[in-house]
């Protein structure tokens, strides 16, 4: 069952809650573990 929501910008997993989704930089995280992850990566 698609939703056709916005994905994380690391892994690439289709957020469906959005309460824990994170903004940086214009990205859309499905955390912060995952946005933090990118942080440090670049």
């Amino acid at each position: 069952m698609a939703h056709g929501g916005p994905h994380c910008a690391h892994c690439k997993v289709e957020i469906q809650d959005r309460s824990s989704m994170v903004e940086r930089d214009g990205k859309q995280y499905c955390c912060n573990n995952c946005a933090m992850a990118m942080s440090h990566s670049a």
